[in-house]
């Protein structure tokens, strides 16, 4: 029998609900499939037929992995970035062990070959155990071993955007890579807490009925680059004001001035100690209200550099391209949002964080883009909130690679000119400006 042995160093965190199991890191029953799977995609008609477990399509060989040392184990936090998974009374942890060792053994000579030099695309393209796309669980062959006598080591290509975090801590790049990712779908709009909120008085127009408006203050505010995107090159209206135009609807005549109702009774304390005019009267909860004039409308009077989104033309889905929410809660308005579709329940994110471990203080963050499938951009989703129904199709010329090559080019994003010079102080700020500076000056990287 033919044996490749070779060391995996483990550069990011693998999540783990079965932590307490003996060698609770990576899975050969996880890393088999995926690398069959691979094998046959890049070999295609050249697998020879001995190489393959009869009547299956799994490819006939053994993979083993073994860890040196007891991993470390550290619970996750509610609040650890890009994690969502501590739900449904699971407790998961994080698994990480400095090297690996894996072994893969065959009769097949030639198929061990073939293995050995797709190792590095293979580790390249993957991450492993939860919310592997975000980053988790990535590892690699150790460049000091003996394997690399035999092969070339190679890290992705020149050609995946790609950023240094200068950081000895996984949990801080995570915290950046949630940042940089919200910068990119949703946008960012950190505001104060309720104490620092500003609150007035107003009439209804055509009405005698009065209103509280409550005026939020931003901390942090960054427009989403595919609201922009979506803007600036397609013409194409924000799917999120789609949702807002169908399902929250204008008080009176008035509405760009009152904004939208909200669910505010967990501060009721708060609003009556700062409002004089309420001090001794009880605050009627169905006339509080966000006001509209928020600093989206600040900074964006008529959609970004100045033109106005197209209304007249066909309103599509666009931010569940970057990972499907089938579950949202619209906290401001106290409502909650879902998503149906009959084929498609789940869509994972077609952008992939390679995480590479390049010293004891620095993180190099590939970005990998995958492929959207076909049945996605064709797909059409039923929206449901507040009892109402929306039908919308996904936008099917959505490109990540144009979106990207748009993003990184620094003449059509400038990121002093889309961040407000009052906010340019906040540490977010800061990551961002550094993230962005590297992905427009390749070299800088």
């Amino acid at each position: 029998m033919h044996k490749l042995t070779f060391t995996l160093k483990q550069h990011t965190p693998i999540i783990h609900f079965q932590h307490n199991q003996p060698d609770a890191t990576l899975r050969a029953t996880e890393v088999k499939p995926k690398l069959d799977d691979f094998l046959r995609k890049k070999l295609k008609e050249k697998i020879r037929k001995e190489w393959k477990v009869p009547n299956q399509e799994a490819l006939d060989y053994k993979l083993k992995i073994k860890c040196g040392s007891k991993p470390d184990e550290e619970e996750i936090a509610s609040n650890y970035s890009l994690f969502f998974g501590n739900t449904g009374g699971k407790n998961y942890h994080v698994i990480s062990s400095p090297k690996c060792q894996m072994t893969i053994l065959s009769w097949h000579s030639h198929l061990i070959t073939k293995i050995e030099n797709y190792l590095c695309d293979f580790f390249n393209e993957h991450n492993f155990g939860m919310r592997q796309s975000k980053g988790f669980g990535s590892f690699y062959p150790d460049p000091q071993d003996q394997l690399f006598n035999r092969i070339k080591y190679k890290q992705p290509s020149s050609k995946w955007p790609a950023f240094t975090i200068q950081t000895n801590n996984a949990k801080s790049v995570f915290s950046q890579l949630e940042l940089f990712y919200s910068s990119l779908r949703s946008g960012i709009n950190l505001v104060s807490g309720f104490e620092d909120f500003e609150y007035s008085e107003e009439k209804n127009a055509s009405s005698s009925e009065t209103f509280l408006v409550v005026h939020s203050k931003s901390k942090f505010f960054f427009k989403s680059l595919l609201f922009k995107y979506l803007s600036e090159y397609h013409h194409l209206q924000w799917d999120k004001k789609t949702i807002k135009q169908e399902f929250l609807n204008p008080i009176g005549q008035d509405f760009c001035k009152r904004g939208r109702k909200i669910n505010l009774k967990n501060e009721e304390r708060i609003i009556k100690r700062k409002l004089v005019f309420h001090k001794d009267d009880p605050l009627d909860w169905n006339y509080v209200y966000q006001s509209a004039n928020n600093r989206q409308e600040d900074l964006y009077p008529d959609g970004p550099a100045g033109f106005k989104q197209n209304k007249e033309k066909e309103k599509y889905l666009f931010r569940d391209y970057f990972g499907l929410s089938t579950q949202e809660s619209w906290f401001h308005y106290g409502l909650s949002l879902s998503k149906e579709n009959d084929v498609i329940s789940r869509f994972k994110s077609p952008i992939l964080f390679k995480i590479f471990k390049e010293t004891e203080t620095s993180f190099k963050v590939f970005l990998h883009i995958l492929a959207i499938p076909e049945r996605l951009r064709k797909a059409q989703f039923k929206i449901q909130m507040d009892r109402k129904e929306l039908d919308l199709n996904m936008y099917p010329d959505f490109d990540f690679a144009h979106f990207f090559s748009w993003a990184f080019d620094e003449s059509k994003f400038n990121i002093e000119l889309h961040v407000d010079k009052s906010m340019q102080g906040h540490e977010n700020y800061t990551v961002l400006k550094c993230i962005y500076d590297q992905l427009q000056k390749p070299n800088h990287a």
